[in-house]
């Protein structure tokens, strides 16, 4: 019911004001959680190879890689919102699922 209500979402209107408004205290957010000089070490390299750890030290390395993984498909997608919305950046159909889903 709440997007029922909102016109823009579901117009697919792109209200750069709006989204700004209610877009930017998450991307701030989010950018204070990263700043942190631990998570910027983070690699994507390949998981550490726990052949000789046992199943369950490799179950944790798997897990730790694919959340590193997911944490940098979340900050490219955040930071190409963010471009937008400051006018450095194109909208595309991409970021436009983005900001709608963040809405």
């Amino acid at each position: 019911l709440k997007v029922l209500m909102r016109p823009d979402v579901t117009s697919g209107k792109f209200d750069k004001e709006r989204w700004t408004r209610e877009l930017k205290p998450i991307l701030d957010t989010w950018e204070k959680l990263n700043q942190g000089p631990d998570l910027k070490k983070l690699d994507k390299g390949s998981p550490i190879h726990g052949s000789m750890e046992g199943p369950v030290a490799s179950f944790l390395a798997q897990e730790r890689l694919n959340a590193v993984l997911l944490m940098h498909v979340v900050k490219a997608s955040l930071a190409s919102l963010r471009r937008v919305l400051e006018g450095t950046s194109l909208l595309t159909s991409e970021v436009e699922k983005t900001a709608v889903a963040m809405l």
